[in-house]
């Protein structure tokens, strides 16, 4: 499930627990996911009561090194898998009939 505006507190926790296995699946697009969960969830307090009564502190600092961790393995593994844009160089190309 994408998160947006209307996604609660659980809803983030919920995708951060979902995504977390990204690096054991080799899952960029998990990776992803649990990179906008941990971008939620560092937009809630520190203190959250949840609906049930029960409060929940988000240790930011943990949250900030799980995400910039999972933004270089998404960097690396979109290089590798493909899923990242490239660029080619043509200035070098020859066509049809250009000497091959």
């Amino acid at each position: 499930m994408a998160l947006d505006s209307s996604s609660t507190y659980d809803d983030a926790i919920a995708a951060y627990q979902d995504n977390a296995s990204y690096e054991e699946l080799e899952d960029v697009a998990k990776c992803r996911a649990f990179i906008s969960a941990c971008r939620f969830l560092m937009s809630f307090p520190n203190n959250v009561n949840a609906g049930d009564g029960q409060s929940f502190t988000v240790d930011v600092s943990r949250v900030q090194a799980q995400l910039e961790q999972a933004r270089i393995w998404a960097a690396d593994h979109s290089r590798r898998s493909g899923t990242g844009s490239r660029t080619f160089d043509l200035r070098n190309f020859r066509g049809p009939g250009g000497g091959w």
